[in-house]
């Protein structure tokens, strides 16, 4: 079992993590920090990722063309390449719906490893909206034990629902959470609770079922999480015809009942400044380890809109403390919105979304709400990384204590493809690899003028590929991507048309990285 660790200085090898600037994208990940994945030369759009106990990344969204949308779910191995043990070897795969069409907004694990979305389904004439939850078992496979047939259409009588969030209880009951059209002039707050069996929860709510009319004419409620024995839920609602915005926060008991113990009567409302745009896929919302309650959204003036969080204290009130009076708001010197919001084990605060028409954004807050000047490369907190019409839908921390973004981006065919990226974070965390695969890897001599010998050892005949990256996360020169079997080897480097500097040579050994920092000296 190998272990990456710090760069160590002199000619021995070490296994790095290439942390140096927290927020720049880990080059050990995929090409240069970031993973596109096409599925059948159409749109795909992620909207969901969760990560696995063995580090694989789970993504989930929707596929579609002009004929129908229909769920799609891809698993990556830690070094950011498809994993063929999902889905039949491919590593992707979508279920395309015997009629009308298909959306996936969120997605989570259970325990056992089992993968549950929601989102909704639409007949063909679009008459007909339902929130739909489906479960997969972890091969990538639909789970038939799933209300016996892996999904389950929600129906909500008249109106059309819309699934956005999900949350697993202590008793692994099911908390699915969206909204649903009422007429065509109110969208009001929608609850279901299944069974761990898929099935309806007949003792929540009126039949399984919860509608909540929160006191605004449109509340677009699409998150959720649980908080001890409560349901906390969220999202954004606007008076129609009118000018007032609000973020809105909604506790309920156990039962269903609102918690008057939470807000007013169990409901918390905050005004803000808000261009009414795409409401219903705005806005993230996660606790912290007090249970406060992070809210990440945008606010508007004349001329942009911003990154804005807000945090609430776990009774529902503002917190104060937080930023300027509860919220704090960066310019990003673009129009921008949070999609996503997450938590470092260190307390501090990573916003994701977009900036403009073509940026996956960050920014990195402090405990207290200020931008963390140490995240990125020029001491604002703010990271843009560049790629076309894209956006984060999606953060996650690893184990490893890297940041993991996901969402979409424009391919070269114009099509959206699923984008993973994976960045440093500069947390101290100690890394294990899941290897099955031991080498003795040396670079000699080091430091290096113009050439070094690259000397390694199988145990298993496997695929290599050997690159050297320069301190800018690039791709300077490629020496070896074939297949090898077991035994010894030396490759030769040839630097000579480099300047001098610090590199790094990284080997991909099967699906394993390791890394070494070489010197070259002239």
């Amino acid at each position: 079992m190998n272990k990456i660790s710090l760069l160590l200085a002199g000619l021995l090898i070490s296994f790095s993590l290439l942390g140096q600037i927290p927020g720049t994208l880990d080059s050990t990940f995929g090409t240069n920090g970031i993973r596109k994945t096409d599925y059948n030369f159409q749109h795909n759009i992620s909207t969901a990722s969760a990560i696995q106990d063995d580090g694989k990344i789970i993504l989930a969204g929707h596929s579609f063309q002009s004929s129908t949308t229909y769920p799609t779910f891809a698993r990556y191995k830690p070094s950011g390449n498809l994993d063929p043990d999902f889905c039949d070897g491919a590593g992707i795969t979508g279920f395309v719906p015997p009629t009308g069409a298909e959306w996936i907004h969120d997605m989570i694990l259970q325990p056992d490893g089992k993968i549950l979305a929601i989102g909704y389904f639409s007949n063909n004439s679009h008459s007909i909206y339902d929130m739909i939850v489906m479960r997969l078992k972890s091969d990538g496979k639909l789970d038939g034990t799933f209300n016996n047939t892996g999904r389950i259409q929600i129906d909500f009588g008249p109106y059309k629902s819309f699934g956005h969030a999900l949350a697993i209880q202590d008793d692994g009951k099911i908390i699915a959470v969206g909204y649903l059209e009422v007429g065509i002039n109110y969208v009001h707050c929608a609850l279901c609770r299944l069974n761990t069996d898929g099935t309806i929860d007949y003792n929540f709510g009126t039949n399984g079922l919860i509608i909540l009319d929160l006191g605004y004419l449109h509340n677009y409620t699409n998150n959720v999480a649980i908080q001890g024995d409560k349901i906390l839920i969220g999202g954004l609602s606007y008076m129609y015809g009118g000018d007032s915005e609000y973020i809105t926060l909604c506790r309920l008991n156990s039962d269903g009942s609102l918690d008057d113990s939470f807000g007013l009567d169990g409901i918390t409302t905050i005004e803000i400044d808000m261009n009414v745009w795409v409401l219903v896929s705005r806005g993230a919302m996660c606790l912290d380890d007090q249970d406060r309650i992070l809210y990440g959204a945008f606010i508007s003036d004349d001329q942009d809109d911003y990154f804005a969080i807000y945090r609430f204290l776990s009774d529902g009130n503002l917190d104060k403390s937080f930023g300027e009076n509860g919220f704090t708001v960066t310019d990003l010197e673009q129009n921008a919105a949070i999609n996503a919001v997450t938590i470092q084990s260190d307390g501090k605060i990573i916003a994701g979304g977009f900036q403009g028409n073509s940026n996956f954004a960050m920014v990195r807050y402090l405990e207290n709400g200020e931008p963390d000047i140490s995240f990125g490369t020029d001491s604002t907190g703010i990271v843009i990384t560049n790629l076309p019409e894209s956006a984060i839908t999606s953060l996650k921390m690893s184990e490893e204590g890297k940041i993991i973004a996901s969402g979409k981006a424009k391919n070269f065919g114009g099509n959206k493809d699923f984008v993973l990226a994976r960045y440093h974070s500069g947390l101290n965390v100690g890394i294990e690899t899941k290897d099955n695969v031991e080498i003795n890897f040396s670079i000699n001599p080091n430091p290096v003028a113009d050439q070094a010998i690259l000397s390694f050892s199988l145990k298993e005949a496997v695929r290599v590929r050997a690159e050297v990256i320069n301190t800018f996360g690039s791709i300077v020169a490629s020496i070896t991507d074939e297949y090898y079997p077991e035994g010894e080897y030396q490759l030769r480097w040839d630097g000579s048309g480099l300047p001098a500097g610090v590199y790094i040579v990284k080997m991909t050994v099967g699906d394993m990285i390791y890394t070494s920092k070489i010197v070259k000296t002239r």
